[in-house]
C-alpha cells in the first residue's frame, strides 16, 4: 500500500480547485469548490489554474511536459499571489523532480507550500500540505517525520469536525478525502514497520469515511489497500476477495492504473501462497497495463514481484534480470523497501549460484536499506506515536463523558420547558434511523450478492480441481506404473533385454497415451484458467490433416482401421495450425477409439463462401442424442470420459477442448451420429484469401 498510497496524494495535490467535477473524480479534485480572495483579474487566476490542469493531464504520461506548464504556473501564480494556485503548481513540479530523484529540490517546493498555506491562513490548504509532506517523508524513508504530518494533518480533519462548542457537525467533502487520505497515509507507515494491526485498524477508519463520501473509486482504493495489509498478516482469503471486489470497480471506472496496482497485488497474494505461476498470469496483466501509463515506483514494484515469481519456479536467469531492473530504477527513486528487496533476492541467487563477491556486493546493499528503514529514530517513533494516539482517545474518552454529563442537564430543562420539542426531535431522529437501516439493508444485499458470486467461483474452481486430481490419478498414474514396474524387473534380472525388448511396441504405446493424454490436459486447463491466444496464419490443410494421421497410424493399425485423407491437396486455411493439429489429432483418436476392428475413418473437407468445412466420419459405435448434447452444451467445462471398443480409456476433455477451439477461433463445430451407424464431426475454419488477409494482418498487429 505504501507504493500507491503517494499516487493518491499526488493526484489529490494537482487538481484544478475552481472547475466543476463530478463525484467519480472527487478524489483528483480535492479542493474544487474553494474560494479564495484574491487581488487580481479573474482571468488571471483562471488561467494559472488551466496550466495546472494542463500539466495534470500528462501525470504519468510525458513528466518533462508536466514539469513544464507548472514551472509557468509557479511563475504566474506567484505574481499573482495566487495562494492555491502556487500549492498546487509546486506540487506538481515537485512529483516531477520526486520521480527524477531530485528529492531535495522537491522538498524545497513543499517547504514553500506550506508556508503559503500558513500565510493565507486557511486550514484545508494546510491540511493538504501536511498531507503532501507526509507522503513525501514516507518514500524518503523517514516514517518518524512522515508520522508526524498525517497526525498534524488528522487533528486538523477532526477539529474541523467540530464547531466552536465541541459540539460534531457535519464536515464539507473536501475535509472528508483529505482526513481519509490522512488515514490511509498513517495505514501506509504502519504497514512498512510491519504494526500490521494498527494498519489496519486506520485503513478501516479510512474505508468509514469513503462510506460517507459514497464514491465508488474510492472503495476500490481503499480495498485495494487493504488487501495488502491482509497479505502482510497472513490472511490471505480476505485479501483475495478485497482485491477482486476492487477489480472489477476499476475496470468500470476504466481506472489503468489502479486496475495495474491491483493486479500486482493480486499476484503478489499468489505468489505468498506458493502459487507462482498464477502470480505470474497476473503480473502479465499488469505489465500490460503498465504499458498504458508511465508510473515508474509502480514498474519497479512489479518488476521487484516478478523477479520473485520467477525465483520461485527456479528461473534464476530471468528472476535476476527483473531485480536489477527493479534495483536500478528503485535506487534512482530513492525508493528503499523495493531496493531492500530486489539486492535481497539478488543477493540469494548469487549465493546458490557460488558467486560469493556478487552475492555479498548485494547483501551489503540490502542491510544498508534494511538499516535505513528499520532505524532507531522510525521504531521511536511508532512508538511514541501510540502513546500520543493512547492520550487523544483517553481525552476524547473524558470529552464525551462530559457530554453525557451535559446533555443530562440539557434533558432535565427540555422535560421542564419543552415537551414538545423534544418529541419533535425524537421523531426526526426515528426517521433518520429508519433511513440508515434501509441503506444498511441495501448494502447488507450488495455485500451477499457479491459473497454469492464468489461461492459459486470457488464451487466452480474446486469442481475443476477434482475432475484434474481424478485425470491424474486414474489416467496417468496407471500406465506410468506400469512402466516403471517392467523397468524395476528389468533392473532386478527377473527378465531379460530380449523379453523387455518383447514389451517394447506396447510401452511405447503407453507413453504415446500418456503425452497425448498430458498435452489434452494442459491445453484444457489453460482454457479453462485465462484462455489460450489464437495465433492465425496460412497453412495447408491437407498437410496438417496428414501429420495427424502418421501420428495416430501405429494406434489405427493395431484394430486395422483405415484412415483415408479426402481433404483437397490445395485447401489453404487462415487459422492457428496448432489448434486445427490437437482438433485432428483428437477426432481422429476419438474414432479409432469407438470404430470396430475392420471399420474406416475418412476426412473431407467442402470450399464453401470464405471457409472450409472439415468433417471427421467414422462408421463406428455411435451415440445418442443425449450424449451430442452434453458435448454441445455452453455450460460444460468438461464430458464425462467413456470406454472405447478394445477398452480403451479417455479423460473425457477431448471433444470438450477441440469445440472450444474451434468456436473460439470463429467457427462452428456440429455432431452428427447414430448408435450402430457411426459418428460425423464436423467444423469450419477461416479459408486463406491474401486479398482478405492483407487487410485484416495489420490491424491484428496493432492489437498484439
Amino acid at each position: 500500500m505504501h507504493f500507491k498510497i503517494f499516487y493518491i496524494l499526488l493526484l489529490l495535490s494537482c487538481v484544478n480547485l475552481s472547475r466543476a467535477q463530478s463525484l467519480d473524480s472527487l478524489r483528483t479534485h480535492v479542493f474544487k469548490s474553494e474560494k479564495l480572495a484574491i487581488s487580481g483579474p479573474s482571468a488571471d487566476t483562471l488561467r494559472i489554474d488551466r496550466l495546472n490542469e494542463h500539466a495534470e493531464k500528462f501525470l504519468h504520461k510525458n513528466m518533462d511536459s508536466l514539469s513544464h506548464y507548472a514551472g509557468q504556473a509557479i511563475i504566474l501564480a506567484d505574481q499573482m499571489g495566487y495562494a492555491k494556485g502556487q500549492i498546487n503548481a509546486r506540487y506538481l513540479k515537485s512529483i516531477y523532480l520526486t520521480d527524477t530523484g531530485h528529492l531535495d529540490q522537491a522538498l524545497e517546493l513543499l517547504d514553500e507550500s506550506e508556508r503559503i498555506a500558513r500565510g493565507c491562513k486557511d486550514d484545508h490548504l494546510l491540511m493538504r500540505c501536511y498531507i503532501n509532506r507526509g507522503s513525501f517523508y514516507n518514500y524518503a524513508g523517514d516514517i518518524g517525520t512522515s508520522n508526524d504530518f498525517y497526525m498534524e494533518a488528522i487533528k486538523l480533519g477532526e477539529k474541523m469536525h467540530t464547531d466552536h462548542f465541541g459540539k460534531v457537525v457535519r464536515p464539507n467533502i473536501n475535509n472528508k478525502i483529505s482526513l481519509s487520505l490522512a488515514y490511509e497515509g498513517l495505514a501506509a507507515n504502519y504497514q512498512v514497520l510491519k504494526y500490521y494491526d494498527k494498519a489496519l485498524e486506520y485503513i478501516n477508519k479510512a474505508d468509514r469515511v469513503n462510506q460517507q463520501i459514497g464514491d465508488d473509486l474510492f472503495t476500490g482504493q481503499t480495498l485495494a489497500n487493504k488487501a495488502e495489509i491482509h497479505l502482510d498478516l497472513k490472511q490471505y482469503e480476505d485479501a483475495l476477495i478485497h482485491i477482486s471486489e476492487s477489480i472489477d470497480l476499476f475496470k468500470e471506472k476504466k481506472d489503468i492504473p489502479w486496475q495495474a496496482f491491483a493486479e500486482r497485488v493480486k499476484g503478489d497474494i499468489f505468489l505468498k501462497q506458493g502459487y507462482y505461476q498464477l502470480a505470474l498470469e497476473s503480473y502479465e496483466v499488469a505489465q500490460e497495463l503498465q504499458e498504458q501509463i508511465d508510473d515508474s515506483r509502480e514498474k519497479a514494484s512489479l518488476d521487484n514481484a516478478i523477479s520473485k515469481a520467477f525465483l520461485g519456479i527456479k528461473n534464476n536467469n530471468q528472476s535476476k534480470s527483473y531485480a536489477k531492473m527493479a534495483l536500478e530504477e528503485a535506487m534512482k527513486l530513492g525508493e528503499l523497501a523495493i531496493t531492500k528487496e530486489s539486492a535481497k533476492t539478488l543477493s540469494f541467487i548469487y549465493e546458490k549460484e557460488e558467486q560469493y563477491n556478487s552475492a555479498l556486493y548485494y547483501h551489503k546493499i540490502y542491510k544498508k536499506y534494511e538499516d535505513s528503514l528499520f532505524n532507531e529514530k522510525n521504531m521511536k517513533s511508532a512508538a511514541s506515536l501510540e502513546v500520543r494516539i493512547d492520550a487523544q482517545e483517553r481525552e476524547a474518552q473524558l470529552q464525551m463523558e462530559s457530554e453525557k454529563a451535559q446533555n443530562k442537564q440539557r434533558m432535565f430543562t427540555f422535560f421542564s420547558t419543552g415537551g414538545v420539542l423534544i418529541l419533535l426531535t425524537v421523531l426526526f431522529l426515528t426517521q433518520r434511523s429508519r433511513k440508515l437501516e434501509r441503506k444498511l439493508n441495501d448494502l447488507l444485499t450488495k455485500k451477499n450478492r457479491v459473497l454469492g458470486r464468489r461461492e459459486l467461483q470457488l464451487k466452480w474452481l474446486n469442481e475443476t480441481k477434482n475432475k484434474l486430481f481424478s485425470i491424474i490419478s486414474h489416467d496417468l498414474r496407471a500406465p506410468i506404473a506400469s512402466l516403471n514396474n517392467l523397468i524395476d524387473l528389468l533392473n532386478d534380472k527377473q527378465i531379460g533385454p530380449e523379453e523387455f525388448i518383447d514389451f517394447a511396441p506396447q510401452l511405447s504405446n503407453q507413453v504415446k497415451n500418456v503425452s497425448f493424454t498430458l498435452n489434452n490436459l494442459l491445453l484444457w486447463s489453460k482454457h479453462q484458467m485465462k484462455g489460450a491466444r489464437n495465433n492465425p496464419r496460412q497453412h495447408n490443410l491437407h498437410k496438417l490433416a496428414s501429420l495427424s494421421i502418421d501420428l495416430l497410424l501405429h494406434q489405427a493399425q493395431q484394430k486395422n482401421i483405415a484412415i483415408r485423407n479426402e481433404i483437397p491437396k490445395e485447401a489453404e486455411i487462415y487459422s492457428d495450425a496448432d489448434q486445427i493439429t490437437i482438433v485432428f489429432r483428437n477426432l481422429i483418436s476419438n474414432a479409432i477409439k469407438f470404430t470396430e476392428p475392420g471399420g474406416a475413418v475418412i476426412l473431407y473437407a467442402e470450399e464453401k463462401e470464405g471457409i472450409w468445412q472439415v468433417e471427421v466420419k467414422d462408421n463406428g459405435i455411435g451415440m445418442d442424442q443425449k450424449t451430442i448434447d452434453r458435448i454441445l452444451s455452453q455450460s460444460s467445462s468438461y464430458m464425462e470420459s467413456t470406454y472405447g471398443t478394445n477398452n480403451e480409456k479417455g479423460t473425457g476433455i477431448g471433444l470438450s477442448l477441440c469445440k472450444e477451439m474451434i468456436t473460439k477461433g470463429g467457427g462452428e463445430f456440429h455432431i452428427q451420429s447414430a448408435i450402430g451407424v457411426g459418428s460425423s464431426f464436423s467444423f469450419t475454419i477461416e479459408k486463406y484469401e491474401k486479398e482478405v488477409q492483407e487487410i485484416q494482418e495489420p490491424s491484428e498487429v496493432l492489437e498484439q
